[in-house]
């Protein structure tokens, strides 16, 4: 199979190769971005329900707010296969309420996958098990925080999920 290339002068055009290259013309105005979500705190508690034509997206989360009982709530699309999202918590939360969750939105619907978490012990993975709708980090220690989700269609998959935090403030509930 060719390889298709852009470029603003010419279009598109073929050469030896496998795929589609649309970043050797600079100038076409062409060029791939996820779409970003800003989710703060600092006016008030965030509960954001994240919608399946925002798939793809980056959702940046800054729970820095000093004022109680901010929390920042995310809940997922409904599942369907295909869907994904990266999550980075960019900073600790301000106040020992304010902890940032991600719901799958039903209970029935849950997580799987792996975290790999900060511990100084040798217990730094926590396994989702059966009945997790549910994902809460502790307000501490979870600026940097990333986790990758991707639905299989009958549950999101924790694709990556690297954090400073410790197991022990990661909750994992059936609560959507």
């Amino acid at each position: 199979m060719p390889k298709a290339i852009y470029a603003s002068t010419v279009g598109f055009y073929q050469e030896q190769g496998e795929g589609v290259d649309m970043s050797t013309d600079v100038d076409s105005g062409i060029a791939y971005k996820k779409d970003v979500i800003s989710l703060s705190n600092s006016a008030a508690a965030v509960s954001r329900q994240l919608l399946r034509t925002e798939s793809g997206s980056i959702v940046f989360v800054d729970p820095s707010s000093s004022t109680a009982s901010r929390p920042v709530a995310i809940t997922l699309p409904e599942a369907e296969a295909g869907l994904w999202f990266t999550i980075l918590i960019k900073k600790a939360g301000g106040h020992a309420n304010n902890s940032t969750s991600i719901s799958t939105g039903n209970n029935d619907t849950d997580f799987i996958g792996v975290f790999l978490c900060e511990e100084d012990s040798d217990n730094n993975l926590l396994y989702p098990g059966a009945s997790t709708s549910k994902i809460t980090f502790d307000r501490s220690r979870t600026a940097g925080t990333m986790i990758e989700l991707c639905c299989t269609g009958t549950e999101w998959a924790i694709i990556n999920c690297i954090t400073d935090a410790d197991v022990g403030e990661i909750t994992l509930a059936d609560s959507a």
